[in-house]
């Protein structure tokens, strides 16, 4: 069982950061009771966690069966920076759209928050 709990109470902050989240695993099978609980502050702080406990879960290579190892885990984590973006000058370069797909992936699991499309340049359009 899952239970996220909204509203993250500040641990020594006067107010939590936007994006954090407190991730507390008792059990090491996926398919145990009271398997894990999530404080969030809000909506990112929830995507944040959610790609963390994905990145957490492995498989068992004899049985196929999905587990947590190492556990109990307890995990507070908090962005350093509000704004965690990656720059993309497609103005300059072409990139086929599977490409771009594959970049958004890749920086919501390193929990990149924005894309900055660099979409025209004086040099790529001659007047």
């Amino acid at each position: 069982m899952v239970e996220v709990i909204p509203n993250l109470e500040a641990e020594g902050e006067e107010t939590p950061k936007k994006g954090s989240y407190h991730l507390y695993i008792k059990r090491a099978s996926v398919f145990q009771k009271d398997l894990l609980q999530m404080a969030v502050q809000d909506y990112e702080g929830f995507t944040n966690g959610l790609i963390t406990l994905s990145q957490l879960i492995e498989e068992d290579q004899e049985d196929g069966t999905f587990y947590i190892p190492n556990t109990p885990i307890e995990i507070h984590d908090s962005p350093d920076y509000e704004y965690r973006g990656y720059m993309l000058d497609v103005s300059r370069h072409f990139f086929p759209l599977d490409t771009i797909y594959k970049l958004l992936d890749g920086m919501a699991i390193a929990k990149l928050n924005k894309l900055h499309l660099h979409l025209s340049d004086a040099d790529s359009v001659p007047m």
